[in-house]
């Protein structure tokens, strides 16, 4: 459902479809972190777990090694605020990797 509201946002809200590749962009600011609506991820790990803790670790140092301080803050914060979703989590076989080819994030335009 969606409400209207009397703020007014000066940026589009943005829909992330990679985990990797969006904290990469909040690391060096290419999209704004309160601009994230959600990123919905292809991954597959309980947050909290050591699944999780060692899939994180593993993106520090790959995808993330910018600032790997940063992106754990990053990821903490979208974690905490729930927005990070893992559709594989309760429907593995029903969900399809969504194609990034095109970008990994989704625009909403405000009318």
């Amino acid at each position: 459902m969606i409400q209207q509201t009397s703020i007014v946002r000066k940026h589009n809200p943005y829909i992330g479809l990679s985990l990797s590749k969006c904290i990469k962009d909040l690391i060096t600011s290419d999209i704004d972190l309160e601009d994230v609506l959600v990123i919905v991820t292809g991954t597959r790990a309980e947050i909290g777990t050591d699944t999780w803790r060692s899939m994180i670790s593993d993106y520090c140092s790959k995808w993330w090694r910018l600032d790997p301080i940063k992106a754990q803050l990053i990821v903490d914060e979208l974690v905490r605020d729930g927005k990070i979703v893992q559709p594989r989590l309760t429907d593995n076989d029903g969900f399809y990797r969504l194609d990034t080819h095109d970008g990994h994030w989704i625009r909403l335009e405000q009318g």
